[in-house]
């Protein structure tokens, strides 16, 4: 709500939440809440809180003695995930896999908590649906190639950078989603990210399995 938006509120929650789960069974994960990428604050002052912003109060409130691992999202990327610059939509530091990792980390940095990333994905219409959802123009010039092959590059990049301590990262999403087949609202986005692709193919798992290798 306007005005609500409270980082040390939600770190009462995580508390309560935390003590709750270890209680229970200490062996259980406790991870944080990933804020949504945005640094649109300034522009909707009251109703939105950039992702930055929102870590550095959550750390702040002492939130780091309440969680395992520090939640993180990235599903906006239309470039390789190594880089840091080239997004043709701006050069904001949400775009970015690294800069998404450095916002949500450097607020922790002393506490030793590693990354968690519980969601995360590359977003492609091809093959989907000609109706592209206000919003999601973005994803229209990602192909399922290239989906493909930067899901498994951020893994091999998240696996082997030494600025930031990854413990995981989930893949949002896996299965493929229906379509309307009058491709009319209601439309969830979740289809464009599916990594099994409408027609079956999951070029994704392939090169994932191939790291095992």
């Amino acid at each position: 709500l306007r005005g609500e938006i409270n980082s040390a509120a939600y770190v009462t929650m995580l508390m309560e939440t935390y003590t709750a789960i270890k209680v229970a069974n200490p062996d259980v994960m406790v991870i944080t809440a990933a804020p949504a990428p945005t640094s649109a604050q300034a522009s909707f002052p009251d109703q939105i809180v950039n992702d930055d912003v929102y870590y550095q109060g959550m750390a702040n409130a002492g939130a780091a003695e309440y969680a395992d691992c520090i939640g993180v999202s990235h599903v906006e990327g239309v470039v390789p995930p190594n880089i840091t610059s080239g997004d043709p939509r701006d050069d904001m530091a949400t775009s970015y896999l690294p800069t998404m990792l450095e916002r949500a980390y450097e607020p922790f940095r002393d506490s030793g908590l590693p990354l968690c990333l519980t969601t995360f994905g590359y977003a492609s219409t091809e093959g989907v649906s000609d109706f592209v959802p206000q919003g999601f123009g973005w994803a229209a010039d990602t192909t399922s190639t290239q989906q493909a092959a930067w899901t498994a590059e951020a893994i091999t990049f998240l696996a082997e950078q030494p600025d930031y301590p990854v413990e995981m990262a989930l893949i949002w999403r896996i299965n493929p989603y229906p379509v309307p087949v009058n491709e009319v609202e209601p439309f969830d986005i979740a289809a464009y990210f599916s990594i099994i692709r409408p027609d079956g193919s999951c070029a994704a798992c392939d090169a994932l399995a191939a790291l095992r290798q």
